[in-house]
């Protein structure tokens, strides 16, 4: 299983520069996001994510609505993939890192934006676009699948204690070790 208790150090330096050092969270644990956690998940990201996400702000996604039901839908359509990860202190989710998979040729299969939220269709249509635009996979010809940080958010009471940081690692780990899972079970060897 997947599970590490963190100890955060107030010597820690933050990810970015103008993130600035706040005194460190209580211990806290990464842990795969079971469908279970679903409702607590959701609430997490009608608290820290849905309100205070930039983009969604910016173009007023919200306008006085508590949530955007589509953008919930999106963000847990992949929740049971085996790489989203969540931070959690005393029992309550403090963080979240959820992932997607791209394949090869995803970008052949992207329909037409049909979502009724208009201010959520044209998030869509942006990511949509980054999505054809970035060409992933021209740039790493051997690689058929890539995983995609799609949502990283952190209790805003928290931020800046290097929680985001820590899931980011956690993730590369999680896709490192799902890697070297596959590549042994193709070689008839399996991962003890």
């Amino acid at each position: 299983m997947l599970k590490a208790l963190h100890k955060v150090d107030s010597v820690s330096t933050p990810s970015t520069p103008s993130t600035p050092c706040s005194p460190p969270a209580e211990p806290y644990s990464i842990v795969l996001v079971k469908d279970s956690d679903r409702e607590e998940l959701l609430q997490f990201l009608r608290t820290f994510f849905i309100r205070d996400e930039p983009i969604n702000d910016s173009i007023g996604l919200l306008d006085g609505r508590t949530t955007c039901s589509e953008l919930e839908d999106y963000s847990l359509k992949e929740l049971d993939n085996g790489i989203n990860l969540k931070a959690v202190s005393n029992g309550k989710i403090i963080g979240v890192c959820l992932n997607g998979i791209l394949e090869r040729g995803y970008v052949d299969e992207i329909e037409e934006v049909n979502c009724n939220d208009k201010k959520f269709a044209k998030i869509l249509k942006l990511l949509d676009h980054v999505a054809v635009e970035s060409k992933i996979f021209s740039h790493f010809p051997d690689v058929d699948k890539a995983m995609t940080v799609k949502i990283l958010s952190v209790d805003s009471s928290l931020r800046g204690r290097g929680i985001a940081k820590d899931l980011m690692n956690r993730t590369r780990k999680t896709n490192s070790w799902r890697r070297a899972k596959r590549k042994r079970a193709q070689m008839g060897q399996g991962l003890h």
